[in-house]
């Protein structure tokens, strides 16, 4: 008989304390803090300082970055009413080749991030979009960084970049635009593909 009336409190217990099968999904605030952190903590890493684990921090940076992004909806954003002209294929290999030219710009511009500080101000929620309004301050200097991100499943993802008022999509779009208008899309992936393997020899 006590040793009943103690298997139930033990399966009551466990029952209590054992979690739900719905976790909620980290809010866009949570989602960049938390890879905020992270990143910082491997720009900060004193094994890392040299110009001969630069190519090992950046690769370390990215492998906890990058995941935050959605590259296809970047890719799609950037190219407009353009990207609804490409056939499956085209989509994928755009997108790709891309993803390695901003692979290789925030991936610079991060080394510039590591003896700053990044706060956060605040976030936006509307449905299945949200903004994160974020400082990056060193010393007196404050930077204005807003991330914009889109729900994909149950993740918040970053589809664009604003700092200082000015969008990192927008630029590109304002580009690949007057590229796509003049010139056709093969020549648009000639470019970047020339890029690409500028990045690769670098």
């Amino acid at each position: 008989m006590k040793n009943t009336f103690l298997q139930t409190i033990l399966i009551a217990t466990l029952i209590t304390v054992a979690p739900t099968a719905t976790v909620m999904a980290a809010t866009p605030g949570e989602t960049i803090i938390q890879k905020i952190d992270e990143g910082m903590s491997i720009l900060r890493d004193t094994s890392m300082q040299s110009d001969e684990t630069i190519d090992e921090r950046r690769n370390q940076l990215w492998n906890t970055l990058g995941p935050v992004f959605n590259f296809e909806e970047i890719s799609k954003r950037s190219l407009g009413r353009h990207w609804l002209k490409l056939n499956p294929q085209q989509k994928k290999e755009f997108t790709e080749v891309f993803t390695t030219v901003l692979k290789d710009v925030y991936l610079r511009k991060s080394d510039h991030y590591s003896e700053g500080e990044i706060i956060y101000i605040r976030e936006a929620v509307k449905g299945s979009r949200g903004k994160v309004q974020t400082n990056f301050v060193k010393g007196e200097n404050k930077i204005v960084v807003d991330f914009s991100m889109k729900l994909k499943g149950q993740d918040w993802k970053i589809y664009d970049v604003t700092i200082e008022g000015v969008s990192v999509l927008t630029n590109y779009r304002t580009q690949f635009n007057s590229i796509l208008s003049k010139s056709s899309f093969e020549e648009l992936m000639q470019k970047l593909r020339e890029r690409e393997m500028e990045i690769d020899e670098e």
